[in-house]
């Protein structure tokens, strides 16, 4: 006897109805919404906006303090005038490039032009810190231990050929001839040009960073800049 297979009876004649082709028909569906779902939903973030601000007001705050390290201009107050000039500048050179001068009367033109040996140019730097080095060099030591510079007073001076400028201060020029005097000198602040000296650049001539400024622009360095900020150490 021949034994024939029939179909199963929910299946349509000629059909082979497949479980597995549904399945994965089924899950393509699914996928298919899935990333329609996404694409149509915005950006999801932790973040919330007022922390972005937070970030650019502290970016901004820090651009400033970099700014405010690189710069090294500082302003020096002399007899009711201000002179700027560069971190590591002498004293004696910043002063008469803004026609102020560390002198008094005839010493103007009887000076050493920045050596230390004359001890005209004794003045007195506030706070004593803005001064450097913050103690006395050799050469001052030795001059303003000479008379007529004399203890006390000389204590509270500085030769402003020997000393570089490290921060903003106030520079106190006494009377006399060798500025020993008690008294504060006069203020210039009712000048309306300031005093040129009296020969001009070559007063600081000797200044060695006026050299080394010279040597840079030569080889095409620069100002000098960098050998003030080093205070003229190589």
């Amino acid at each position: 006897m021949l034994a024939v297979a029939l179909p199963p009876p929910s299946a349509a004649p000629g059909r082979v109805v497949s479980s597995v082709g549904a399945s994965s028909s089924s899950r393509r569906r699914q996928r298919r919404l899935a990333v329609a779902m996404t694409a149509s939903s915005p950006p999801s973030s932790s973040r919330r906006d007022d922390d972005y601000d937070d970030d650019d007001d502290a970016g901004e705050e820090e651009d400033a303090k970099n700014d405010d390290d690189d710069d090294d201009e500082l302003r020096v107050t002399y007899r009711g005038r201000e002179a700027r000039c560069r971190r590591g500048a002498t004293l004696r050179t910043a002063l008469l490039r803004a026609g102020l001068s560390p002198h008094n009367d005839a010493a103007n033109v009887i000076n050493c032009r920045g050596l230390g040996t004359c001890g005209t140019c004794a003045v007195e730097v506030t706070p004593r810190d803005a001064a450097s080095p913050s103690s006395w060099t050799t050469m001052e030591a030795a001059r303003l231990r000479f008379p007529p510079h004399a203890s006390p007073g000389n204590r509270r001076l500085r030769l402003a050929c020997q000393v570089r400028v490290e921060s903003s201060c106030a520079v106190v020029k006494r009377t006399k001839f060798w500025g020993q005097g008690d008294a504060a000198a006069p203020d210039l602040s009712g000048e309306e040009r300031p005093r040129v000296p009296p020969l001009g650049a070559l007063e600081y001539a000797l200044d060695p960073d006026e050299w080394r400024a010279a040597g840079g622009r030569r080889s095409g360095g620069g100002d000098g800049g960098d050998a003030r900020r080093r205070g003229g150490k190589d």
